[in-house]
């Protein structure tokens, strides 16, 4: 197997009686390193999760093409029906009943780690049953969304919360190094104004019947009519949220001569694998998806991503954009239709950045911190504000006023309420 430069440097950080996160880019090849690890160690017992069938179809696959030893990994997996234990493997979480099956397995490997709840359910559960002298946690988003102390909705860096499961990050293949080596291909951005301001939230989102209500009032079907044509891309991917809204665009999508199909939870497993059969073909033109084909959903040739979802979560915007970027031969770009601001919200996924050690660590966009060290209150009012009139401006550069309209009017779970409300302390300390 010949490894990349950084899949190796990854592999190299797994030391004995280690516990930390390997953080690479969606596209960067974690399946590579899952491999690596398990050539590293050949003579212990090695148990990798995966959140679903479908990565675990993908990491077996790869896997396979590498070992001499196929006869010794196994899959359990319900939906796949296999539960075969072996010295290798692959499983989804759910389909673990006993834990006492699985005590002699003392290196877990988590594949999309930030599914990771560290104070509920089963992953938390069988680890910490377990105790391997070993934990991996693979993913390109190390964080989760929590509960802050003033009550409302925040990011936090897997490592960094109480309780956790991984200790540290241990590596870090930065998005912008991917993109600058040439393993990922740039997105294309077209950004189209959209007021998010108007939409109701429901718990830690947007709601969907305000945000069916917004995009029939300002023609936003007949926009992505338009990108599809504009574009002229073989393969268009469409984000949206609701199977109602889904239906709407297939059906604004047929009547324009774009061959189209909506996939959701409403398909059968059969339905599904026809429908993206004849995607990957190009007997369809477009694809529209409610939350099915985000987190691994591997087809390189993509080369059009309409994000007709508005949201107020970075990880599903981060995963949206990811489905593009793998690059492919023939492939140069991928267009990204941002019709509902959230580039305007997240920035560039090109230029995150994540830095700082233990609670101090942090993202950063061209616009400023997207998740702040834990230290840092609304960095001494030099956060930038991403998004409304005050975009690009220092937040200690804004009147108390818009502060105070901001906290007001947005909701309990307003994504920058901490931001606000802790430069509202900051200047009542000066």
């Amino acid at each position: 197997m010949q490894l990349r430069y950084y899949q190796q440097e990854a592999i190299d950080c797994v030391k004995d009686e280690f516990n930390g996160l390997l953080v690479l880019p969606t596209g960067t090849g974690k399946s590579h390193i899952i491999s690596g690890i398990a050539q590293k160690y050949p003579n212990d017992f090695i148990l990798v999760f995966q959140p679903s069938k479908e990565i675990l179809e993908q990491n077996y696959a790869k896997i396979l093409n590498v070992t001499n030893n196929p006869e010794e990994i196994g899959i359990y997996s319900a939906s796949l029906g296999q539960k075969n234990i072996k010295r290798i493997t692959f499983a989804t979480i759910g389909s673990i009943k006993s834990y006492d099956d699985f005590n002699h397995f003392k290196i877990i490997i988590v594949d999309e780690a930030h599914l990771v709840n560290a104070d509920a359910g089963k992953y938390e559960k069988i680890i910490r049953y377990n105790f391997p002298k070993i934990l991996v946690g693979l993913t390109a988003t190390p964080y989760r969304m929590y509960t802050n102390a003033y009550g409302s909705s925040c990011w936090r860096f897997l490592h960094t919360t109480t309780p956790r499961l991984f200790n540290k990050i241990a590596y870090i293949y930065q998005n912008k190094q991917a993109f600058d080596d040439g393993f990922l291909v740039k997105p294309t951005y077209h950004e189209e104004y959209y007021n998010t301001s108007t939409l109701d939230i429901k718990g830690s989102e947007y709601s969907e019947k305000s945000i069916l209500r917004l995009n029939k009032a300002i023609g936003l079907h007949d926009k992505i009519v338009e990108s599809v044509h504009y574009a002229k891309r073989k393969h268009n991917l469409i984000f949206t949220t609701s199977i109602e809204e889904a239906e709407i665009i297939t059906d604004r999508l047929r009547f324009n001569g774009i061959s189209s199909s909506e996939i959701s939870s409403k398909n059968s497993k059969k339905e599904r694998e026809k429908i993206l059969k004849d995607f990957k073909s190009g007997q369809l033109q477009a694809v529209i998806n409610i939350g099915v084909l985000t987190t691994g959903f591997d087809f390189p040739a993509l080369d059009c991503i309409i994000g007709a979802r508005p949201t107020m979560s970075l990880g599903l915007y981060i995963q949206m954009i990811g489905r593009g970027i793998r690059p492919c031969e023939g492939k140069t770009s991928c267009d990204y239709f941002d019709l509902c601001a959230n580039v305007k919200v997240f920035g560039k996924i090109e230029d995150y950045v994540i830095g700082g050690e233990e609670k101090e660590t942090y993202l950063k966009n061209a616009n400023g911190y997207l998740i702040t060290p834990r230290s840092i209150n609304s960095d001494g009012g030099d956060w930038i504000i991403p998004f409304g009139k005050f975009r690009g401006l220092k937040i200690g550069q804004i009147g108390r006023s818009y502060i105070e309209y901001c906290l007001k009017n947005m909701g309990d779970n307003f994504f920058y309420k901490r931001q606000f409300e802790t430069e509202l302390m900051r200047r009542a300390e000066l």
